[in-house]
């Protein structure tokens, strides 16, 4: 494949950075504040870092172990400091043209957590699952935090089809939920495990900025439990009251 002259020189700064990612990014700062950015084929780290103007370093630093080189579509990235989910358009006469922001629905009121009830899965497992019970979009949640199973990290936040078309849920029919929350699923069974450290940690993340962006108060983060009385979903090892608290003094 040929690319553009400067195309290809920032895909050569790119593997630079891969390179001695492990000793610069340990020495760079994370701030906890920032967005998921959905990867989409043609971006790179250097391309994603200049539309948030965020340095290529700083993005391996938050995003341990991400390598420059395994950078894959529909990774979720999460970009430190970052205020809104930005959109970059492709090269035009080989110059990155602006960003623009995506437009986010304004129906969403609630963050509801689930888990998977399985020790293993990913998105696509799931999807592919909840499409073959009928469901013709497939993943009935707006995200999946993997437990590290199924060739995924420990922790590692997927992005659906859902939130990124923002369209309603397919998670929690009770009290009209699926049409004002927001679903997360926590891959394992929390019934006899607890959540990994990973996974508690990008939950924290993802729902401080969902909150953030969508203005939901920490008492409108709830367990499926919480709204459908006859689920024990996310199960008795998930700490929603403690989680809860944390969400809230974040704020």
């Amino acid at each position: 494949m040929k690319y553009p002259s400067r195309v290809f020189f920032a895909l050569i700064i790119l593997a630079a950075a891969g390179c001695r990612s492990s000793e610069a990014a340990a020495a760079v700062p994370v701030r906890r504040d920032g967005v998921y950015h959905s990867v989409r084929k043609g971006e790179t780290l250097w391309r994603i870092g200049k539309a948030y103007s965020i340095s290529v370093d700083e993005l391996l630093a938050a995003n341990t172990p991400v390598k420059a080189h395994e950078l894959k579509v529909d990774d979720a990235l999460f970009v430190p400091g970052g205020r809104r989910v930005l959109e970059i358009l492709p090269w035009s006469a080989g110059k990155l043209v602006k960003t623009r922001p995506e437009k986010y629905s304004r129906r969403w009121r609630y963050i509801i957590i689930h888990h998977s009830a399985t020790k293993t899965g990913s998105a696509r497992i799931f999807g592919d699952y909840h499409r073959s019970r009928g469901w013709k979009n497939g993943l009935g949640y707006h995200f999946v935090i993997s437990n590290g199973t199924s060739g995924l990290r420990d922790g590692q936040v997927e992005i659906g089809p859902r939130w990124k078309k923002q369209i309603i849920g397919a998670h929690c029919d009770a009290r009209g939920m699926n049409y004002v929350s927001i679903g997360i699923c926590l891959t394992g069974n929390l019934e006899v495990q607890r959540p990994t450290k990973a996974q508690m940690e990008s939950l924290r993340r993802l729902v401080r900025m969902l909150m953030r962006q969508h203005n939901i108060p920490a008492s409108k983060v709830a367990g499926h439990g919480n709204m459908d009385r006859g689920s024990k979903c996310p199960g008795k090892n998930f700490p929603l009251s403690g989680f809860r608290r944390d969400i809230a003094n974040a704020r």
